[in-house]
């Protein structure tokens, strides 16, 4: 094998693997001014050890490479989230490459942004009512933070979608949301709500969803006394009698309402539907009534609650 020929101004092989990789520095600072932590700041979080310098210039001056950079950027985050420093090192330990620092920063970022658009949300709810005090004696008494564990404990713990404050929430669903939250914290009420979530993935239709098909069905001009109106009706009826009636406010009635208030429209965005249902009571009436060959049948006609 012939020996690789040195070429101008390009290194051999055996040059090239025996030269070590520089590491950019930056000078401490050019990483104050990043990172927004003074001079003695970023000395002291060296001399405890939370971050490695890199290299010491002319005049002792201190040189930080990009990891040490994230790692002070977190801490400066958490520090503005008033973390104590017991709980900074313990975060700072457990993350020792770059990629590594930039995803438990990002963590934290984004759980801080979650509070505070659930705070915005309060206040811009807040800030409409002519008289706050009581709605908001309510609302101060869980802190943010934990309002947003406790919906994410109730989506871990059953399965459900996790529940979130509109950004632009009304009264009523700033209400729903601190209800909802308050409820979270009982065990019952999370196993409700799981079991509700069972039952909602077995793959059997429920009854909003079926009155959605006949509200369609009768929009779209269908006739109703059509078999497929009739089924649908009959379906309904089959509800209304397999599905036993829940107490006034039980917790699945309680989590469907809030559920629903939370879904509803945002303040600054109310739609108006209007709907016949004067007719639609009248179509419905004419597809839950049985037809003269199945009055033999012994069948009954059934009255569906809208």
């Amino acid at each position: 094998m012939r020996p690789e020929r040195e070429q101008p101004g390009r290194p051999t092989s055996r040059k090239h693997i025996s030269r070590m990789p520089q590491i950019e520095t930056y000078p401490i600072g050019d990483v104050a001014r990043r990172t927004g932590l003074a001079v003695s700041a970023i000395r002291y979080y060296s001399d405890e050890g939370l971050v490695k310098t890199a290299s010491v210039g002319q005049g002792r001056r201190r040189n930080y490479d990009l990891l040490a950079i994230a790692q002070l950027e977190f801490i400066g985050t958490l520090r503005e989230l008033s973390t104590p420093m017991t709980e900074i090192r313990r975060l700072i330990a457990g993350v020792t490459n770059l990629r590594d620092v930039l995803i438990a920063h990002l963590t934290v970022v984004e759980r801080r942004e979650l509070e505070l658009r659930g705070r915005r949300a309060a206040l811009r709810a807040l800030s409409r009512l002519d008289d706050p005090a009581d709605l908001m004696h309510r609302f101060v008494g869980t802190p943010d933070a934990e309002r947003e564990r406790l919906a994410d404990d109730l989506a871990a713990d059953t399965g459900v979608p996790r529940p979130r404050l509109p950004d632009d929430p009304t009264a009523a669903q700033l209400e729903a949301w601190i209800e909802l939250t308050r409820l979270a914290r009982r065990r019952e009420f999370r196993a409700a709500v799981r079991n509700l979530s069972v039952e909602a993935n077995s793959g059997r239709e429920s009854r909003r969803e079926v009155i959605g098909k006949l509200l369609a069905a009768h929009h779209s001009g269908l006739p109703a006394d059509s078999p497929h109106a009739r089924r649908l009706a009959a379906g309904l009826a089959q509800e209304d009698t397999n599905v036993p009636p829940e107490r006034p406010e039980s917790d699945v009635a309680a989590y469907r309402r809030l559920i629903s208030l939370l879904g509803a429209p945002p303040a600054g965005n109310r739609v108006s539907v209007e709907y016949d249902l004067t007719g639609f009571r009248d179509w419905l009436t004419v597809a839950l009534t049985p037809r003269p060959l199945d009055r033999g049948t012994g069948s009954a006609t059934r009255t569906a609650k809208i």
